[in-house]
């Protein structure tokens, strides 16, 4: 986002933009701030507003394991990838640190469509995501 001048046909006092930077483990807050503003020279000041961490379950984790099998009982095949980054923000970066569980996040939507003016998700994938809420609420908690 570009923010800066009164009107089109004058120079601008000032402007401002917002970059947003998805970290990932361990990649250091502090030491990207620093590069940025390293990069960006004396006459730009940075500020943090939104500063969350990024998440990491191991592939190992028996919660992995157990998310991995209800989807394929209900997809009906081997359900994809168990170390998939995703570039996007999830409250899984604050209900990790405070809780200290395993994360998985796994939902019916497309990441690429995911905060957009005309998001959707198809009802067959809502249909399915259920079924594998279900499956895996019963097995984990049994």
């Amino acid at each position: 986002m570009i923010q800066g001048g009164m009107n089109y046909n004058s120079v601008p006092d000032k402007a401002e933009f917002t970059v947003d930077v998805r970290t990932v483990p361990g990649m250091d807050h502090n030491l990207v701030q620093t590069e940025l503003e390293k990069t960006l020279g004396n006459a730009v000041a940075v500020e943090r507003f939104v500063d969350m961490p990024p998440i990491e379950t191991s592939a190992e984790d028996p919660f992995v394991a157990a998310v991995q099998t209800a989807a394929t009982r209900v997809l009906g095949k081997e359900a994809g990838s168990t170390s998939l980054g995703m570039p996007y923000f999830s409250d899984a970066s604050i209900f990790k640190p405070m809780l200290h569980c395993p994360v998985v996040i796994l939902g019916p939507g497309n990441p690429s469509a995911a905060h957009q003016t005309d998001e959707w998700c198809d009802i067959n994938n809502i249909a399915g995501a259920t079924a594998i809420y279900s499956e895996l609420i019963s097995d984990w908690c049994s």
